[in-house]
């Protein structure tokens, strides 16, 4: 009865590890994330050897096998969105990262919204003020 309850809390929290990784993906692509995509891609590989070292550990559990299958399918998605969100993060990262870094140097800011987005000159021109 001991090994069944710890086999079913080992694989609820590796079920955790997916949903937290299915987040993490969509949501560092958002805000533009890198350390979030790779959180996720750790707790997705984190979950992918867990499902391993299940299935290996008990093939003659049926039961058991077919609720770690069924693990095993958002774990290789949640894998793979994590992935390619952290490529595309690194990407956008290694193309922004020279415009912060000269305006962090030069401490013109303006340069970073396209020039002429923010208001320097203290004159308003709105109507509000």
């Amino acid at each position: 009865m001991q090994n069944s309850e710890e086999k079913e809390r080992k694989l609820a929290s590796t079920r955790k590890l997916i949903t937290f990784a299915n987040i993490a993906g969509p949501v560092s692509l958002i805000i533009g994330g890198v350390l979030l995509s790779t959180a996720g891609l750790i707790c997705s590989l984190i979950a992918r050897s867990r499902i391993n070292t299940m299935l290996k550990e008990q093939p003659q559990d049926q039961i058991f096998s077919q609720k770690v299958m069924q693990a095993a399918k958002p774990g290789a998605i949640a894998l793979i969105i994590c992935t390619i969100a952290l490529v595309l993060n690194v990407i956008s990262l290694a193309l922004v990262m020279p415009a912060v870094l000269e305006a962090s140097q030069t401490g013109n800011l303006t340069t970073l919204f396209g020039g002429g987005a923010v208001n320097t000159a203290g004159t308003a021109t709105s109507t509000w003020g």
